[in-house]
């Protein structure tokens, strides 16, 4: 039997024609062949899209920026924002934003009562969690003080701050839940310790939140401070006792700029219950 030369080769021993070696292309393709399988998918987050609906929503509005953030510090609320909330019912009580956070200081402590906020202790990256449901208006470190700082607009007309964060967990133009971890608890901006400084705001004026936080004020002990609770379930009538006045300026602000362009408290803590 002859045997062909290019396509079989011969046993010399048995006279049989045998099937000719592979050829290098032929190996080089199977080897990429073995080489090419499917990576495994290790369950490795993918990077997100571009757009969001919140960040479309955040554009749409004008929220997350340096003036909105002033807006809702001067507690102006455009009706745009509020139609945006996603909630129908506007809030009654808030909820203490950190869970074994402890009261520093209250609203109109303070030389001349500038401090018209709240100041909550806490451990350094402790979650901060939303007052009630709401939208993020603004979620930056561009206003001096404040540090890292989340803004949320409420249905009402309702406005809750919280500052000095060491990491924002949310975006302008996001909705979220009451309860819902909106940052981690730092000692940003203007700060001498880990804490929130937390601003309640309506109908352009800061409001003294202590009665309105459930389950309570919680001390550095874990106890409650026993403080006169109410409710807030008209936002067209302010409950009767609790103390809303317009922003001061801090004493030792020189310039005279605009109340939504600088902060009004360095967050030096005064002795008192809870006090660090």
């Amino acid at each position: 039997m002859v045997c062909g030369v290019l396509a079989i080769g011969c046993n010399l021993a048995w006279g049989r024609p045998v099937a000719a070696a592979p050829t290098r292309g032929k190996l080089e393709a199977k080897a990429t062949t073995k080489a090419s399988k499917p990576k495994v998918d290790q369950g490795h987050p993918k990077a997100a899209p571009v757009s969001t609906p919140a960040r479309q929503r955040a554009e749409r509005l004008g929220l997350g920026t340096r003036r909105a953030a002033g807006e809702l510090l001067a507690g102006r609320v455009s009706d745009a924002w509020l139609r945006s909330v996603g909630s129908e019912k506007a809030p009654s009580t808030l909820k203490f934003p950190v869970a074994k956070g402890w009261f520093v200081r209250g609203f109109g402590s303070g030389a001349g009562g500038y401090h018209q906020a709240m100041d909550i202790g806490g451990e350094l990256g402790s979650n901060v969690r939303a007052a009630a449901p709401g939208l993020v208006g603004y979620a930056g470190n561009e206003l001096s003080g404040y540090g890292n700082l989340v803004i949320l607009i409420h249905t009402g007309g309702f406005v809750t701050a919280y500052a000095h964060n060491a990491k924002n967990r949310v975006v302008p133009g996001q909705r979220v839940e009451r309860g819902q971890v909106i940052a981690e608890l730092g000692s940003t901006g203007r700060s001498k310790g880990p804490h929130v400084h937390f601003e309640f705001l309506h109908g352009g004026q800061n409001c003294d939140p202590a009665g309105l936080f459930r389950p309570g004020v919680r001390r550095r002990d874990g106890s409650t401070m026993p403080l006169p609770r109410t409710s807030w379930p008209d936002p067209k009538r302010r409950p009767k006792g609790l103390a809303c006045h317009p922003r001061k300026h801090h004493p030792g602000n020189v310039t005279a700029a605009p109340p939504e362009a600088t902060e009004a408290d360095p967050d030096e803590p005064e002795d008192g219950d809870g006090a660090p």
